[in-house]
């Protein structure tokens, strides 16, 4: 995969990127598989097959950022059975605050339903094998006949509705917490009825009061054999409907806004005209020797086969964005039992989250080399790991590079780095740089309450870094909240200035006053509002969360800013300019580097190829590694094509097959390689071939797949090769 964005660096060319997931990450426990995919905090979780290889795969929806996380499902029924697949992302539409993947059509395929104005969409799967994964609008709100009255189906942003066949009838029924109080509206789909087939999406509203039971206004306790009384109650609510003892009649699970379990309704009716006689409070305990659910707030669960056994299990995870567990929360159950008579085992607290960089809440990471041995190491800030509500531990994480100067490896080296959990900081954003003029890199922190702290490397020049606190509230500099300091000689004096970014969206400058080894800076800012930066996205929020990166390219600075709508805007012209307007070439960027919200970035050349990488944090705690592609034109076009190309099916079997776009160069070589590096298989072809790649002599496993056009490398890809 290849993204870029479309900027004049000089004369000569254009950044360009591509996906470096391949660089291998080490923690204490072994390998990251999906070290780069990003981080995972409040999700929601459904099954889709995304690559039409009759295994379904697994999606998980963030409602950090409304970030959609796609895994493609190796087949395997242990190990790391889930490898992120990033290029899948561009396939979906843009959906918020929840979804729920169903087939309401009944052709086999996963449709959408998700959020809406109130209400819920619905997106239709007309993928294939041949076109690949798709989905087409076919309602943008869901109606119901209420008694005559044809209107909307009301579902608020914070909830989650239960969509099953109800009364098996082949067609899909909705429930929703109706508006006005704590029962539970019955919508029957009419589709088989009128039509004979269940594709039509057509709604009455039944009861409002389906299972007669109601929930508490200002708890989540239920009430049994009751009306709704039409209170108005708390909004937040999520429903799964599921058999749990094996009598064919859709029980009902729920999560709470302000709760930290499940609550599980037992039908002792039908599935159409339920009627709840039991509730349960500590789901699944009673349903296996396995502990309850137990996350701190708003537990949504999701129920299907997760281990490729044939039986459904249970995933969890908290959905109170910002308020819940944001590096352990997603919960794996599995299901040693039957699909309608279910016997939980809990494997798993922190699913998939384990197998990623993934520090909480935020990530703000900076390239510095730590150790000293001139390769660039890896340290990243957070907002915080949580710990109770309202009480986050931030932490510089650190990881060394373990590489070489062309091949990167970065192995776990500190959970607090510089030993910064003993300030009690939140939303630490670094900053290296040689303050004091002594011939190593001192590191300046912004936090979220607007102020900086400057640390000083005590450490002899040459030697690993060790860091003690010089000045709390550094300068007296207090910015409108989560300041970003950049640390960069702008006027070019021989002294590092300071950008500092802020909740804003906004940029200031503080010109070093001082000498090279003591530097001086006014609390107040040399110019404000710098070059008329600005990453407030209106459309998002009236917040910019703008995060500065300033380097040298050519005879130029340049400037990225990470912001709180996840899109990288990208200025030039700063050189010799501090009084001007910089302009700004490009803040666009699309699905296939939306890496969520609040974003973070750093540039540096990790595999000394001569083109600078990039690295990008975003609030779901995690990072995405970017390799940097420059393209050389002779009159400096604003932009160049993308190349891109499909491999598939992924995974494959005995054959992997090269899907090409169209394009004017005229060679191609693929070579495989195992994860330690060696070359397996090498397979050239020309751009007017349909490659098809002979994998049958390679045992089942994860390989990377590297294709180099006209002799340069292009990209590099995880593929899968599954057993027969």
């Amino acid at each position: 995969m290849v993204i870029f964005l479309p900027s004049v660096l000089s004369a000569q060319g254009v950044y360009r990127f591509q996906r470096a997931d391949s660089v291998r990450v080490l923690e204490v426990s072994g390998p990251l598989e999906n070290a780069w995919a990003g981080g995972l905090n409040f999700v929601l979780a459904g099954e889709i097959d995304l690559n039409f290889d009759g295994i379904n795969d697994l999606v998980f929806f963030d409602k950090s950022g409304n970030k959609l996380m796609p895994f493609l499902n190796s087949g395997e029924t242990s190990g790391l059975i889930y490898h992120f697949a990033p290029q899948y992302r561009k396939m979906f539409p843009f959906m918020k605050e929840w979804f729920v993947l169903r087939d309401y059509d009944s052709d086999g395929k996963a449709d959408i339903f998700t959020y809406f104005s109130g209400g819920t969409k619905i997106y239709r799967n007309t993928g294939n094998l041949s076109t690949g994964l798709q989905f087409t609008e076919v309602v943008s709100l869901l109606n119901s006949d209420y008694d005559g009255l044809i209107t909307s189906i009301f579902v608020p942003s914070t909830d989650v509705p239960g969509i099953a066949d109800l009364d098996n009838d082949g067609d899909l029924d909705f429930l929703s917490f109706d508006v006005f109080g704590g029962c539970v509206d019955y919508h029957k789909n009419l589709s088989v009825e009128l039509f004979g087939h269940a594709d039509s999406l057509k709604f009455e509203l039944v009861t409002r009061n389906w299972g007669n039971f109601a929930e508490d206004g200002f708890t989540n306790a239920i009430s049994l054999n009751t009306d709704c009384g039409r209170n108005l109650r708390h909004a937040g609510s999520t429903i799964l409907l599921m058999d749990v003892n094996g009598d064919r009649k859709k029980d009902i699970l729920l999560g709470d806004i302000n709760y930290n379990n499940l609550v599980l309704l037992i039908n002792g009716g039908t599935s159409a005209n339920a009627q709840m006689v039991q509730s349960q409070l500590n789901f699944p305990a009673n349903f296996g020797p396995t502990a309850a659910v137990n996350t701190t707030i708003f537990p949504a669960a999701s129920y299907f086969d997760l281990n490729n056994d044939g039986v459904k299990d249970l995933i969890v995870s908290p959905t109170g964005d910002g308020r819940s567990e944001n590096h352990t929360g997603i919960w794996y159950y599995k299901n040693n039992g039957f699909d309608s008579l279910p016997s939980f085992q809990l494997i798993e607290q922190g699913f998939l989250q384990r197998s990623m960089i993934d520090l909480g809440e935020g990530a703000y990471p900076a390239f510095f080399d730590f150790d000293a041995d001139g390769l660039k190491d890896l340290v990243i800030g957070n907002y915080g790991y949580f710990v109770s509500s309202a009480n986050y531990n931030g932490r510089l994480r650190a990881y060394r590079n373990t590489g070489t100067a062309t091949e990167p490896e970065y192995t776990f080296h500190s959970a607090d780095f510089a030993n910064l959990s003993s300030a009690n900081l939140d939303g630490i954003y670094p900053s290296f740089g040689d303050l004091d003029g002594d011939g190593d890199m001192d590191l300046l922190v912004g936090e979220a309450n607007g102020r900086l702290h400057y640390y000083r490397n005590t450490a002899a020049a040459g030697q690993p870094a060790v860091y003690t606190l010089e000045a709390a509230n550094y300068a007296g500099i207090q910015e409108p909240q989560f300041s970003a300091p950049c640390l960069f000689d702008l006027n070019e004096d021989g002294k590092l200035d300071l950008l500092v970014g802020s909740r804003s969206g906004r940029l200031n400058y503080y010109q070093n006053q001082g000498s090279v080894n003591v530097p001086v800076f006014s609390a107040t800012p040399t110019i404000t509002n710098v070059g008329g930066v600005n990453t407030v996205d209106q459309t998002f929020s009236f917040f910019g969360f703008n995060t500065p990166f300033v380097f040298q390219e050519a005879n130029d600075f340049q400037l990225f800013c990470g912001s709180y709508s996840g899109r990288i805007f990208h200025y030039k012209g700063l050189r010799g300019n501090l009084n001007g307007f910089w302009p700004l070439v490009s803040d666009k960027t699309d699905s296939l580097i939306y890496e969520g919200y609040r974003t973070a970035v750093s540039v540096a050349d990790i595999n000394d190829d001569g083109k600078n990488d990039m690295i990008l944090g975003n609030y779901s705690g995690g990072v995405s590694l970017f390799y940097g592609l420059l393209v050389n034109t002779s009159i400096g076009e604003e932009s160049a094509q993308a190349f891109d190309v499909e491999l598939f099916p992924n995974p494959a079997m005995d054959w992997l097959q090269i899907r090409m776009p169209k394009s004017e160069l005229d060679s191609y070589k693929l070579t495989i390689k195992d994860l330690n590096g060696r070359t397996l298989i090498i397979h050239s072809f020309s751009a007017n071939e349909t490659a098809v790649v002979d994998l049958s002599a390679l045992p089942a496993g994860m390989y990377l797949a590297i294709l180099e056009a006209d002799g340069f490398k292009s990209l590099t890809r995880k593929i899968i090769k599954s057993k027969p």
